[in-house]
């Protein structure tokens, strides 16, 4: 540890001038290298390369791990669980590492890659770091360098693949916010994520900041999105109409516990009642724009017999005053054309009635699917949770279910019955009639 002192004094002279030298970086390179190939000061190296410009710190970690003797994938394990690395700080070195070895190593890439997505969002729970969110943009993003990497060989567990889709669509947000969406670099980036084939659950908070700061991305991008778990809404701007309708679709979420609504003295999970809500609107919107289409041909229908009418008079007066009024061929000629339009109104109407119901029929089908879906799911969470719940309870009853009943004993199992029912009641089963 002769080294410690000098070490720390070029960390000093960095606080002071926000930069080194070319020498005393190279001298603080040559330390940290030296310290990360020894097992005993292999800890104060990876505190050091936090006290070091960024350049330098991963300079020494690639040197340290080209020497033969290191096993370089223990060594990065090694940095990833050091608790002086579990921080924002430490994230910012683990981009910089990350940079450098997508070129060369898959392995180390993907150990890095996994620890930035859990420590920036709790594998997509919650909102990621903004500032690694940033970091990760400018680094690996705005160069296309992270699609770059084929993304079946990070072999990344469903958990780790919600946090990098969390990450990265932040990141595709944060690109061009406050400005229009280079639709082109954002396909890109969907596209690449798709290669995990897996659709992502996101926490409830970070889903409604995608919807938010997505609401005017073009529709095809949204439902990309929607397609892959990011979000649950897709806004549709509806043509020829000053309103925007909301496709509410839903998509496997994380949240805690789920919350429940009365209807009619019965509790019911509160994204169920969201999406039996979201089918009811959904179906209003379309009821209405049939009920206008249909107002429209009423109109059309009216306004086609009236022409019909007017060209039959015209050609009554153009039979009587042909010779005296040879103009009234070209009114006629413009009222046939207008009939013919109308007609060719009415037809096209005709069709989009149609298809408005077919779409609606497929969207309700649609919604339902996913709602048996999420209630089949959200039905094993809560087996799992209550199972893990009575467990400690079953086994204090296999210890003494084969002793002899004693007062003392027959106390033991009240107590321990009654316990089981609180536990039961506080995870919200109901027992007591009338409640």
């Amino acid at each position: 540890m002769e080294n410690r002192p000098k070490i720390e004094e070029l960390i000093e002279k960095y606080k002071r001038n926000s930069k080194l030298s070319r020498e005393d970086g190279q001298q603080a390179e040559e330390i940290v290298t030296k310290m990360l190939l020894s097992i005993d000061t292999r800890h104060h190296a990876f505190n050091y390369m936090l006290g070091v410009p960024a350049k330098n710190a991963c300079n020494a970690f690639v040197s340290a791990i080209q020497e033969e003797e290191i096993d370089g994938i223990e060594l990065i394990r090694g940095l990833v669980e050091a608790k002086e690395f579990a921080g924002t700080a430490g994230d910012y070195r683990k981009l910089e590492l990350l940079e450098r070895f997508i070129p060369f190593s898959m392995e180390a890439t993907s150990i890095l890659l996994s620890d930035i997505v859990k420590s920036a969002g709790k594998f997509g729970r919650t909102k990621p770091n903004s500032r690694i969110v940033s970091k990760l943009h400018k680094k690996l993003m705005t160069n296309d360098a992270l699609i770059g990497l084929p993304i079946t060989e990070l072999n990344f567990s469903p958990k780790e693949t919600n946090g990098l889709g969390s990450i990265l669509i932040m990141g595709l947000i944060k690109g061009k916010k406050g400005k229009s969406p280079d639709t082109e670099w954002i396909k890109r980036h969907l596209n690449w994520f798709k290669g995990a084939e897996t659709k992502v659950a996101l926490g409830s908070e970070v889903i409604a900041e995608i919807e938010k700061e997505t609401v005017n991305w073009p529709e095809d991008l949204q439902r990309e999105c929607l397609d892959l778990g990011l979000t649950k809404t897709v806004t549709t701007i509806i043509a020829d109409e000053d309103k925007i309708k909301y496709d509410n679709l839903s998509g496997n979420g994380l949240e805690k516990e789920p919350e429940k609504v009365m209807t009619d003295g019965a509790s019911i999970d509160i994204g169920v009642f969201r999406h039996l809500e979201a089918i009811k609107q959904h179906i209003q919107i379309l009821d209405q724009q049939v009920r206008e289409k249909d107002k429209k041909i009423s109109e059309l229908i009216v306004q086609q017999e009236r022409l019909r009418v007017d060209n039959n008079n015209l050609n009554l007066d153009l039979t009587r005053l042909k010779e005296k009024f040879g103009q009234q061929e070209e009114q006629k000629f413009l009222l046939e054309k207008k009939y013919a339009t109308a007609s060719q109104e009415a037809e096209e109407l005709r069709e989009e009635i149609k298809n408005l119901k077919d779409n609606q029929s497929k969207e309700i089908g649609r919604l339902m699917i996913q709602l048996d879906q999420e209630s089949e799911y959200n039905l094993e969470e809560f087996k799992n949770m209550l199972s893990q719940t009575l467990k400690m309870q079953y086994a204090e009853f296999e210890e003494v279910k084969d002793e002899e009943m004693t007062k003392k004993l027959g106390d033991h199992m009240r107590y321990l019955l009654s316990k089981t029912f609180r536990l039961l009641e506080n995870k919200g089963v109901i027992l007591k009639e009338g409640e």
